[in-house]
């Protein structure tokens, strides 16, 4: 009975020893990991700093610690093994994330960051830790702070269906865009309407309260599911109701810092509804996981566990952290030999004689392009034959180079100085001729005051246009990966709304020239870098 005793003493040491040693090894590698993505490890932390969108982010950590804590009395009775299985899924987002930092596509690389980080924690620790905490592995993924792609979306749906509820109240509305007329008052749907906090705080709560609450993978999905639609629907009915305040109240109510706090005393409400209906299907014994399960048996070999422990691992691990960390430095050798570009100069395209170039005129747009190689702005009036109503302008930034914090692609194409005199009602396409072809341009209203403008703009990255930014970053990370050329550039004209016709003639006719010149610098760039 003590030789039993003594055998069970020995394992259960044993194991306690494993694991020292496996999260001891997991601590490094992850150390070692933050190390080596730092920059974009230190990007997400900036996020999380500055943005009250995304403030929760700071405890998504400390959560999924948490998650696996809960599970500690099933875990510790697995033998902790490193395994080769993550291995191709990190390859992949090691991948990923080279490929977004030679175009700089932020949230791709931190996407790709967490992924490594997660991947790398199931190949230290093993399939059989890895199938337990899969949930709050995926639950890390929270800690990138992406999703801004939606606001835009989600604005357009609250305008749509704030619209519509009015309709049907029988109250007289009229729409300008994000712009909402009605007889007591105007509203504008902005950035903070489109419910975007709402969503992301319901996500990340609903994922907690599935994981807690539920036991089975359909259950967690169908609540987590509820907590996106739940605060769309939500933030409709929200927008309308500051509507409807504000219009029953002659405009002295919801139109000041009461706007926002009905908002969230609103959401509040919604989601404690949403988590007391939940917790009529709660599975009552997912709360203690392990404690009541009898303790399996661990086998272990005759040969010195420590010893196979560390020789039958150290390769897996050798192999993981050298998939897990080559990435970043493979592009510090890809960006270690751009030098700084030559001086040149742009000229303005040709126009019809009857045009005058404007000298210091004030652009209504703004540059975002940082270390432009070169750049033009120009403003052209044509002695009243065309009209008064304003001048046509040209804008041209480009890039002979493009590395990590130096990237023609923006998040749009148009970015106004100053966005309380200007206001962009509408952003689309159109095409323009350019020869025997036609090629698609960006097309953006704005607005000040009586003024209606209209700006066409396209990007020209090596000899193809586009409009389409994740085209554009994926025909720079194809240039950058097979060291071909890798330049681009930003074009833009605008004129009065009025003149949109002659615009789109003047922006064709004007390619040819621009493309000849841009071809000249590039060549220019090219012979003094080999030499």
């Amino acid at each position: 009975m003590k030789r039993v005793e003594l055998i069970v003493g020995k394992e259960l040491q044993m194991e306690r020893q494993q694991w020292f040693r496996s999260l001891a090894l997991l601590s490094c590698v992850q150390s070692a990991l933050i190390l080596a993505y730092f920059s974009t490890a230190e990007s997400m932390a900036s996020i999380w700093i500055r943005s009250g969108t995304f403030s929760h982010c700071f405890v998504v950590l400390p959560l999924a610690v948490w998650m696996i804590w809960e599970r500690k009395h099933e875990l510790s009775r697995l033998r902790t093994e490193p395994s080769l299985f993550p291995l191709i899924p990190i390859l992949f987002a090691g991948l990923a994330w080279l490929s977004a930092a030679l175009v700089d596509i932020l949230v791709v690389q931190q996407f790709a960051f967490v992924a490594v980080s997660a991947f790398l924690t199931w190949g230290v620790l093993g399939n059989q830790i890895a199938r337990r905490i899969v949930f709050p592995l995926g639950f890390l993924f929270f800690m990138v702070p992406a999703g801004e792609v939606l606001v835009g979306p989600l604005m357009e749906l609250t305008a749509s269906t704030t619209v519509w509820l009015i309709q049907l109240t029988g109250i007289p509305v009229y729409r300008e865009g994000m712009y909402l007329m009605l007889p007591t008052g105007n509203w504008s749907v902005v950035e903070a309407c489109s419910g975007f906090r709402y969503l992301i705080a319901s996500v990340t709560l609903g994922s907690v309260y599935a994981y807690l609450n539920y036991s089975t993978v359909s259950k967690r999905f169908y609540f987590i599911l509820l907590s996106i639609l739940v605060p769309i629907v939500a933030n409709n009915l929200r927008a309308y109701g500051i509507v409807m305040i504000g219009h029953l109240s002659d405009m002295k109510l919801a139109t000041g810092v009461d706007h926002l706090l009905y908002g969230w005393v609103f959401f509040g409400f919604v989601m404690a509804i949403m988590f007391w209906i939940g917790s009529y299907f709660r599975d009552d014994e997912i709360a203690s996981p392990g404690k009541d399960q009898k303790e399996a048996s661990v086998e272990f070999e005759v040969i010195s566990p420590a010893k196979t422990f560390f020789w039958s691992s150290v390769q897996k691990l050798a192999l993981l952290a050298v998939v897990a960390l080559v990435w970043p430095v493979w592009f510090s050798s890809l960006e270690k030999d751009i030098k700084p570009d030559l001086e040149v100069t742009l000229q303005a395209p040709e126009v019809p004689h009857q045009w005058k170039q404007i000298r210091d005129h004030q652009a209504v747009w703004d540059s975002r392009l940082k270390g432009a190689t070169t750049s033009i702005r120009a403003a052209y009036f044509d002695n009243g034959s065309v009209g008064d109503e304003g001048p046509f302008e040209v804008f041209i930034e480009y890039l002979h180079t493009q590395e990590q914090g130096r990237e023609v692609v923006n998040k749009h194409l148009v970015m106004l100085k100053d966005n309380k005199a200007w206001v962009q009602i509408h952003r689309g396409s159109s095409t323009i001729k350019k020869g025997s072809s036609t090629i698609d341009v960006e097309r953006t209203r704005l607005v000040r005051g009586n003024q209606e403008w209209v700006v066409l703009g396209v990007y020209r990255i090596a000899d193809s246009y586009t409009v389409d930014v994740y085209e554009a970053k994926l025909l720079g990370i194809f240039s950058k990966l097979l060291s071909q050329r890798d330049d681009g550039a930003r074009i833009l004209f605008t004129a009065p709304a009025s003149l949109e016709f002659e615009l789109k003639q003047w922006m064709a006719s004007s390619l040819p020239s621009i493309e000849s010149q841009l071809e000249e610098i590039y060549e220019r760039q090219v012979e003094e870098r080999q030499q």
